[in-house]
C-alpha cells in the first residue's frame, strides 16, 4: 500500500533552519543590470521506486521553497528563492518568484539550499551544494525529514520542473521501546556530506563524506520511519544499526548484511523491516577493597533493564578461607571477612541475576583486602621498546592493563629524532595514532589515579595537530603536539573506575610512553 508523506512540518522547518544557516539560504538578488521579472514553475515531485517493501509518494506542502538557478546566454548564474503558491498536499505544485529578464535556462534544487555559483559556469554544470546533508535527521512518523532528501530538476521549455531524487531511503519499523535515536553506519558506502550532482541527477561526488547517519527526536515502538541517505560508493556490505535509549539502557547495536550485494540507487526504498535488539538485564557493580582489619563489607550493585521476576544471588567463584558471602538485601550483598595479618589478598564473588525461563546474567566482582600497615599503590607503564615490541608493565612485571589498537611506527624521517629517553625508558619506536588507532585503560575503582604521557607530531608539515585523553562519558582534554620535539601531558588526575582513551584529534601522532600511578 502506497504511503503519502507530508514533506514539511513546522517542527521540521525549525530543524532545517538550524542546519542550513542563513548564509546558505538562497536570498541572492539578481545583478543590478538585470531587471527582475515574475515567473512561475510547475513542479512535480519525484516518485520513490520500491526496492523492498512498499513505495513512498512525495507531496508538496505549504511553506515549501526551492532554489531556482537562472543562467544567461553568456553563462552568468544567479540564484533565486521560489515559494509554493498552489498544489499543497499533492505531488504537483506551482512555485512563484522572480528571475532576471536575461536568464534563459533554469535549474532547481530542493530544499532551498545554495549551490556554489562557480558550479554553473563550468563546461559541465554541477549542483554543488554549499551545505552538508544528513548528519542528524529529525524523525517523522510515517515519513522522513525533507531537509536531508535533496531533489534536483532542469526546467523544460514550458517551465515544468520534473524533480529527481538525490537520496536513497531506508525504511524501518521500530521494534524496541524507549528509543531515543537510531544510528545507521555502513562499512563501505557514504551516507552523508555535501553532495554534487550532475545535471542528469546522478552523483558527481560527495565532499566531506561520512559513513553514518543519525535519526533522533520522537521515536515510537511500532512506528515506521524513512531515513534518506546519500549513496556514493554505494555497495553497503554491512549495515550496523545502533539504538540509544532514554530509560538508562546502554546503547545496543545489531549488524545486518541484508544489502551486501546491492548498490543503493537514488529514489529507491530499502526495507529494514522491524529491527529489534534484545534487551537483557545487565548487572553493574564495582570491585571492593577492604581494610586490613575489616571483618565485614558489602557489594553494592544495580540491575539495568531489571525483569519483573528477576532474582539476584551471590556466591564465591572459588572457595576462600577468609571471605564469606552472606544474604542479598535490596541492592546490597553482605560480606564477612577475617582480619588480614599477611599479604594483600583477593577473592572473586559472582553475582547471578536469574529471570524469565531460567535465563541469567552474571558479573564477577573482585573483593580485595589490604595488607596491614601497607599503603596500596601500583605503577603501570606502556611503551614500544627498541625491538618494536609493545611493553606493558605492572609494578615492573609484565601485565595486561592497557588495550591498544594501531601500528608501531619507526621514529625516524618525519620525526627528526633517532631515539628517545624518558626517565628509565629508552626506545626508537612509538605507537602511531591516527583515526583508527588508540590506547585505552581503566582506572582503579578504589585507588586515586594519575597519568602522564609523552607524544610527538609525526610529520613536519602537519599544522594544528593535537592529541586527547578522553574519559568515558566525560570531557576530553586536548594537547597541542610539536614536530621534532617530545611533548608531555603533565600529571593528570583521573576519575576512579573510568575507562580513558588516548587518541589523535588531528593529524598523526606518535605515542611514546604512558605511565599510570595508583595510590591510596
Amino acid at each position: 500500500m502506497e504511503e503519502t508523506v507530508m514533506k514539511k512540518l513546522s517542527i521540521i522547518l525549525l530543524a532545517a533552519a538550524a542546519i542550513f544557516a542563513a548564509c546558505n539560504k538562497v536570498e541572492t538578488a539578481a545583478p543590478s543590470e538585470q531587471k527582475l521579472v515574475h515567473k512561475s514553475f510547475s513542479a512535480v515531485s519525484a516518485d520513490t521506486k520500491t526496492w523492498i517493501g512498499t513505495g513512498l509518494a512525495v507531496n508538496w506542502s505549504d511553506g515549501d521553497e526551492i532554489n531556482v538557478i537562472g543562467i544567461t546566454a553568456d553563462k552568468v548564474a544567479t540564484q533565486h528563492k521560489f515559494t509554493l503558491s498552489s498544489g499543497a498536499g499533492t505531488p504537483n505544485a506551482t512555485f512563484e518568484g522572480e528571475v532576471g529578464e536575461n536568464e534563459v535556462t533554469f535549474y532547481a534544487v530542493y530544499p532551498n539550499v545554495a549551490v556554489k555559483p562557480a558550479s554553473f559556469t563550468a563546461t559541465t554544470p554541477l549542483f554543488d551544494f554549499n551545505a552538508s546533508l544528513g548528519a542528524t535527521q529529525t524523525a517523522v512518523m510515517g515519513g522522513y525529514d525533507p531537509s536531508f532528501a535533496p531533489m534536483t530538476a532542469v526546467a523544460d521549455a514550458d517551465g515544468n520542473l520534473a524533480f529527481r531524487h538525490g537520496a536513497a531511503f531506508f525504511k524501518l519499523t521500530v521494534g524496541n521501546e524507549h528509543v531515543a535515536s537510531i544510528n545507521l553506519k555502513t562499512s563501505n558506502a557514504r551516507f552523508q556530506g555535501r553532495p554534487q550532482y550532475n545535471l542528469d541527477g546522478s552523483y558527481n561526488n560527495i565532499q566531506g563524506a561520512a559513513d553514518n547517519i543519525t535519526l533522533s527526536g520522537t521515536i515510537e515502538k511500532g512506528a515506521t520511519y524513512y531515513i534518506p541517505v546519500l549513496c556514493k560508493n554505494s555497495k553497503v556490505k554491512t549495515l550496523t544499526l545502533t539504538y540509544t535509549f532514554n530509560d538508562g539502557t546502554p546503547a545496543k547495536s545489531l549488524t545486518t548484511e541484508l544489502f551486501a550485494d546491492i548498490n543503493l540507487e537514488l529514489g529507491k526504498v530499502y526495507d529494514l523491516h522491524t529491527p529489534t535488539i534484545a534487551i537483557v538485564p545487565e548487572i553493574e557493580a564495582e570491585d571492593v577493597l577492604l581494610e586490613a582489619d575489616a571483618t565485614s563489607g558489602t557489594i553494592e550493585f544495580n540491575v539495568i533493564n531489571a525483569a519483573a521476576d528477576g532474582v539476584m544471588t551471590a556466591a564465591l567463584k572459588e572457595a576462600s578461607d577468609w571471605l564469606t558471602v552472606g544474604a542479598v538485601s535490596g541492592n546490597t550483598v553482605a560480606l564477612t571477612s577475617t582480619a588480614n595479618t599477611g599479604a594483600r589478598r583477593e577473592a572473586v564473588v559472582t553475582l547471578t541475576y536469574t529471570y524469565g525461563d531460567s535465563k541469567t546474567s552474571t558479573l564477577d566482582v573482585t573483593v580485595a583486602q589490604k595488607a596491614p600497615g601497607v599503603a596500596e599503590s601500583h605503577k603501570y607503564v606502556f611503551y614500544v621498546n627498541t625491538s618494536g615490541t609493545v611493553v606493558q608493565l605492572k609494578d615492573g612485571v609484565a601485565g595486561n592493563y592497557f588495550t591498544y589498537n594501531g601500528s608501531k611506527a619507526d621514529l625516524g624521517g618525519d620525526y627528526s629524532i633517532s631515539d628517545w629517553t624518558i626517565g628509565d625508558y629508552n626506545s626508537t619506536k612509538g605507537l602511531k595514532l591516527n583515526s583508527s588507532a588508540y590506547v585505552e585503560f581503566t582506572t582503579s575503582p578504589t585507588l586515586n589515579t594519575t597519568v602522564e604521557f609523552w607524544f610527538i607530531r609525526r610529520k613536519s608539515g602537519d599544522s594544528s595537530a593535537a592529541i586527547q585523553i578522553i574519559p568515558n562519558g566525560g570531557t576530553a582534554t586536548s594537547f597541542e603536539s610539536q614536530h621534532a620535539s617530545i611533548c608531555n601531558s603533565g600529571l593528570l588526575t583521573l576519575a576512579k573506575g573510568t575507562k580513558h582513551t588516548i587518541k589523535q584529534v588531528s593529524k598523526e601522532q606518535a605515542l611514546l610512553l604512558v605511565i599510570v600511578n595508583e595510590a591510596e
